[in-house]
């Protein structure tokens, strides 16, 4: 079997079952998709639908294409017990009263709650705001929404008077703390939150740590202290409810929408025993999805996930909002062919999804 490209090389995820307490924090703390190896065609963001994507023949009038990645490899048996390791330790976190959190995660000593709370914090570590129409209108990638309906939830956008509000930033200028200059990075997160139905949409993450080396030119290695996507989003979940009046713990669903990270798709992979979930996208269609609760190992490995622990941080690190005991319940998976804009040659390309529901234990 292929080995897979994980955190920072093959042996850092590793580090949860092998490597120091502070090794295995910071790990763990990688919370974006940005924070893996991924593909030629991922490294640009979403950008044109049809760059770094091969053709292959399909069915029916449409041709099915999927992205041709030389890093994406199968999982072997070993690093997906060291990923059930990680979804163990992040369900005993979020289980957990604040000061056990350091009894799963070690590295972390007394709180757990997360330092970030103000809103000046975002533009003072040099995060703008990137509520442009394209983002606004969902057309950036073409998210599969058609969810929200399934699971009780209204579909309406900010701009149709609804309550699904994106909320995005880039991480564009330049900024110096204490004497230490922080660049730039291109780092970019954009969320959809719905705090009326209790939703949140993780949808476009690039963490300034991958996208300062990999999308600025000439690279960056000096990332701002405000950096995870768990951080961001809870500043702005907040903001939101208090703006819309809304209770701010009331968060009943997380889900990742159009995942392109290379490792989290050889999971589902894994667990869906499918050699390539881009081929199979019909098979696993929102009628058909596949729920796995986190008692199951498929569940505990896909809450591991570079799509999947983020949302873990947010609950964990923010048991004053949303309660003690906290957790993810379990995650559902599916797939939606969705027609690529403007493509002359009528080309589809298949999008994969994980909801993940919570619950107060």
């Amino acid at each position: 079997m292929r080995i897979v490209t994980l955190l920072g090389g093959a042996a850092a995820l590793f580090a949860i079952t092998k490597g120091s307490p502070v090794d295995v924090s910071r790990a763990l703390i990688e919370d974006s998709i940005g924070s893996v190896n991924l593909s030629a065609a991922s490294t640009v963001g979403y950008g044109p639908p049809h760059v770094g994507y091969g053709a292959f023949a399909g069915g029916g009038t449409r041709r099915r294409v999927r992205r041709d990645s030389a890093q994406k490899a199968d999982l072997t048996e070993e690093e997906f017990e060291a990923l059930i390791t990680k979804g163990c330790m992040l369900l005993g976190a979020m289980g957990a009263k604040d000061s056990e959190v350091s009894n799963f995660v070690p590295g972390i000593g007394g709180s757990a709650e997360s330092q970030w709370r103000n809103p000046q914090d975002i533009a003072d570590w040099g995060w703008t705001r990137a509520n442009s129409v394209y983002f606004r209108d969902f057309e950036r990638g073409k998210p599969d929404t058609t969810f929200l309906s399934a699971i009780g939830a209204s579909s309406r956008r900010q701009h149709e008077g609804g309550p699904n509000w994106l909320h995005g930033w880039e991480h564009t200028t330049e900024t110096v703390h204490d004497g230490v200059t922080y660049p730039s990075t291109a780092g970019m997160y954009c969320t959809i939150m719905n705090v009326d139905d209790g939703v949140m949409i993780g949808w476009s993450r690039w963490a300034p740590s991958y996208a300062g080396q990999h999308m600025k030119s000439p690279p960056v290695y000096t990332f701002p202290k405000l950096a995870r996507w768990s951080d961001m989003a809870y500043i702005d979940w907040v903001q939101h409810a208090n703006a819309r009046q809304k209770p701010a713990s009331n968060i009943q669903y997380f889900a990742n929408l159009n995942i392109i990270n290379d490792l989290t798709e050889s999971i589902i992979e894994f667990v869906f025993d499918s050699p390539n979930l881009q081929d199979d996208c019909a098979s696993f269609s929102w009628e058909r999805r596949v729920s796995y609760p986190m008692d199951s190992e498929e569940g505990k490995a896909l809450l591991a996930s570079p799509n999947g622990n983020g949302i873990a941080w947010f609950l964990l690190q923010h048991k004053s909002t949303f309660g003690e005991r906290t957790t993810v319940d379990r995650v559902e998976v599916w797939c939606k062919y969705e027609p690529i804009e403007d493509d002359p040659e009528g080309e589809d390309e298949a999008q994969i999804n994980m909801l993940f529901h919570i619950r107060r234990q």
